[in-house]
Order: C-alpha cells, then sequence, then structure tokens
C-alpha cells in the first residue's frame, strides 16, 4: 500500500515539475559557477550535511530499479544495472552490474530531504535529488541545481549487487 502512495506521490510531483511557469520573476537561486568543462558546480553548501548515519540512505545498497526522463521514450532505461552504495562517513560507491565503476562523497539536507552526490573526479557531474522513501525503496527527483530536474529514479533496497 506504501508503495501506491509513494508511486502516486510521485507521479504528482512529476506533473507539478513538467508543469511551465506562468509567472515572469525570477526566482532565486544558488549560488553557482562554470568549471572550465562547463559543469556547473553548486557554491552553497552551507545546508548540506555530508554525511549522516541516515538508515534509509546507508542501510544496504540500491540498485536502480526504473527511470523516467521527460523527453526519453520509456523503453530506454539508462539507469538499468546500476547500483549505489552510501555510507554513514559521507562517501558512496557506485557501478554497473558487479563492477565499482566510481566513487564519490554525498550530502543530505535533512529539512529539505534533498540529497546531492559528488562523484570523485570530474568524468561524472554533480546531481542533486529530492528523496521520498519507505522502508524497501527510494525515489529520486531531480532538481534545477545541475539539471536534471526531467529525472525521476525509483531504487530499491538490497543486500547483493545486481546480477
Amino acid at each position: 500500500m506504501k508503495s501506491i502512495q509513494l508511486l502516486c506521490a510521485l507521479a504528482i510531483l512529476f506533473l507539478i515539475a513538467c508543469k511551465p511557469a506562468t509567472t515572469t520573476v525570477q526566482e532565486e537561486t544558488p549560488a553557482t559557477s562554470t568549471t572550465p568543462d562547463n559543469m556547473v558546480v553548486n557554491t552553497d553548501t552551507s545546508t548540506l550535511s555530508v554525511g549522516h548515519d541516515y538508515a534509509f540512505l546507508t542501510n544496504k545498497l540500491f540498485h536502480y530499479k526504473a527511470s523516467s526522463t521527460v523527453g526519453q521514450p520509456s523503453t530506454e532505461q539508462p539507469y538499468a544495472g546500476l547500483w549505489i552504495d552510501m555510507d554513514p562517513n559521507g562517501t558512496f560507491k557506485a557501478g554497473k552490474l558487479q563492477e565499482q565503476t566510481y566513487t564519490g562523497r554525498w550530502g543530505y539536507n535533512h529539512e529539505k530531504k534533498i540529497l546531492e552526490l559528488r562523484p570523485d573526479g570530474t568524468d561524472r557531474p554533480r546531481t542533486e535529488w529530492k528523496v521520498m522513501h519507505n522502508d524497501d525503496m527510494m525515489v529520486w527527483v531531480g532538481t534545477q541545481t545541475y539539471n536534471n530536474n526531467a529525472t525521476q529514479i525509483q531504487l530499491v533496497r538490497s543486500d547483493n549487487m545486481p546480477q
């Protein structure tokens, strides 16, 4: 029952996020800068808690179960076979199937329910997600900070890496 409620909430958020703005008032955005490779970097980390034992994030690893991106056919699943394992010390490991492909740091703003992933190196962009969760599942909804607001991902908790 919780999964149905969560998916309904996800659908409503998706529709709200896709609704065009009806006002010309400019919204306040966090301070950002552009690196030489044109990656947007959020320089406002004052409210981001780096690492913490949030059991809903750090208990076991998560498989990327399904995703939806505005403008992409629903049959495309670019996150198929991916996984992420977040540790309480603020680091994470991520990969595809049995292989670890990169590491990084994560931060979470408990009040805003926002997760930021900061991969090590420059070959992967930072991402920021609004988080909804229950005992066995999370849904990440992209934010405008790093321009991934058209993406939603469903993740499921697991003891093992995907096969």
